[in-house]
């Protein structure tokens, strides 16, 4: 595996050939003093944007609690990285140059993060994701971190689950983004190494939203169960609600993606009983079930993913507890984070191991008939 400083490297030299230049900060001064401008990329609109409207409603919560840190006002500048690569990398490269950010919240899809990495890894400036979740984020610079679980630790949970219900002939139908290539493969490979069988692979580009000739595969194959590694909400929601149309009846499990509301309201009854490996909200925790209610409360509806809420909740008070600490410098903050104790947060205990990552596991979650999901016991 490559390392992520060589990774960096490598696709820096991408960027390089397609016209996209990581910018130079030889010339970019840090201000001591003024206003500390934290930059955000994440789906503010498209088929998970009820995700990324969380998230920038929880930092915008923290920042009207805590609008000074070390004794500086503090605004974040949101950009729109639409779940996808090229508008977040505009985005990374706007931040840097122009708002002249030292600090990035984001990405929030994985391919939003993977776009950026080169970008901030050649400028010095951190990226901080309480979202992305693709085993690739792992080796994609000393720059980038996230308090996400990898999916390489998701596609355990999910495999491992399948093997324990004693299914024997699984189809996996993916979407094409970094998101979708990266989970397919790592859950393709615990499941060979559970000696289950794949008997359908296939994989959708990002504009599909007719899945009937896929599914039809599904059913001539004689699948037992359908892995549904769709990258939005919006897709998954649609597989779902067609496999039922057709009469297709069989156990979904899908991941953190359908915990956006685009899921159930695109899939309606078909997602009762539906599951999904993602890292719950820990709701015996009165700490935990007191941020959730403020948030239902103010903006009279549930987080729509209660634990990516409490991922980017803790995030704020990591990076503030990071500037207080060490000041408003990307490389300073990121050695902070690379040493910081484990900060007891509302999501659990995070530190980082030497590649950005937390260890914090996912669990296996079922959908009920409220349309809430909740940890299978």
């Amino acid at each position: 595996m490559l390392s992520k400083k060589l990774l960096a490297v490598l696709l820096v030299g991408v960027f390089a050939l397609t016209g996209c230049s990581a910018p130079a900060t030889d010339d970019v001064a840090i201000e001591e003093d003024g206003v500390i401008k934290l930059g955000y990329i994440g789906p503010l609109t498209g088929g998970v944007a009820s995700i990324g409207v969380m998230e920038q409603n929880v930092i915008n919560d923290f920042i009207e609690d805590y609008p000074e840190w070390d004794g500086r006002e503090v605004e974040v500048i949101f950009e729109d990285g639409q779940c996808s690569g090229q508008p977040a990398a505009n985005a990374a490269q706007k931040l840097i140059n122009v708002d002249k950010v030292q600090l990035i919240l984001g990405g929030g899809c994985s391919g939003e993060t993977l776009a950026a990495a080169p970008i901030v890894e050649e400028a010095g400036v951190l990226l901080f994701s309480s979202i992305s979740t693709s085993p690739e984020v792992t080796d994609a610079g000393d720059f980038v971190f996230r308090n996400a679980p990898s999916d390489a630790n998701s596609s355990v949970v999910m495999a491992q689950a399948v093997a324990d219900e004693g299914y024997e002939k699984v189809a996996i139908i993916s979407e094409l983004t970094d998101f979708g290539a990266a989970y397919h493969a790592s859950v393709e490979e615990q499941l060979a190494e559970l000696g289950i069988e794949v008997v359908v692979s296939e994989s959708f580009a990002s504009e599909v939203t007719d899945f009937r000739t896929v599914l039809q595969k599904v059913s001539d194959a004689d699948a037992d169960v359908i892995l549904n590694l769709a990258n939005s909400a919006s897709a998954a929601g649609f597989i779902v609600k067609q496999a039922a149309e057709l009469g297709l009846d069989l156990p979904v499990y899908g991941t953190d993606v359908m915990s956006g509301s685009e899921y159930t309201e695109i899939a309606g009854e078909a997602a009762i009983g539906t599951y999904l490996v993602i890292t719950a909200a820990d709701t015996s925790d009165e700490d935990v079930v007191a941020f959730l209610a403020n948030y239902e409360e103010k903006y009279s509806e549930k987080a729509p993913a209660e634990a990516y809420a409490l991922f980017s909740e803790d995030r704020m008070h990591i990076i503030m507890q990071a500037i207080e600490e060490v000041g408003y410098n990307g490389e300073a903050i990121r050695d902070y984070l690379y040493e910081m104790k484990p900060y007891k947060g509302l999501s659990g205990n995070v530190e980082f191991d030497k590649n950005g990552d937390s260890s914090v596991m996912p669990t296996l979650n079922v959908y009920g008939e409220d349309g809430i999901y909740s940890v299978v016991k």
